[in-house]
């Protein structure tokens, strides 16, 4: 199976793929890859799980971004977080439940990602103001998160 890759920006680091089984998805779940914030790590660390997953039935939004060296860091990594998990509610997937899960640096940004909805209006990664994010996380796995 091939992912469609979806851009939610204009760098060639922000995209995500959407993976979807041959049926309804149980549910969607969005995979944000770790690599210690270094760009040498992408999400085809991301792509053995999301096989794994969508063999189960599950939609899933296997999530790049800008790293440290590659024009990430703060905020510029948070914003492509926010700005990529907001893209899925334009996808063609349900977004009533939907889990993120994350390895190491992914970890940390997946479970920042989660609270989104409480930050304060202009602060990166926020929508316009408290409680706006596109697309609220109801879980979180966060492994190894760091």
């Amino acid at each position: 199976m091939q992912p469609a890759r979806h851009p939610y920006g204009p760098d060639p680091a922000q995209y995500g793929e959407l993976w979807l089984p041959g049926e309804t998805a149980a549910g969607t779940v969005v995979i944000v890859h770790g690599g210690f914030w270094r760009a040498r790590y992408d999400l085809s660390l991301g792509r053995p799980l999301a096989a794994d997953l969508v063999s189960r039935g599950y939609a899933v939004w296997n999530l790049e971004y800008r790293r440290a060296g590659a024009g990430g860091g703060w905020p510029a990594t948070f914003e492509d977080i926010a700005a990529g998990i907001d893209l899925l509610a334009e996808l063609p997937v349900a977004t009533a439940r939907v889990a993120a899960i994350g390895h190491s640096a992914g970890g940390h940004l997946a479970a920042w990602a989660a609270g989104r909805a409480r930050l304060a209006p202009g602060v990166p990664g926020a929508g316009a103001e408290v409680g706006t994010p596109s697309l609220k996380l109801r879980s979180v796995i966060a492994v190894s998160a760091r």
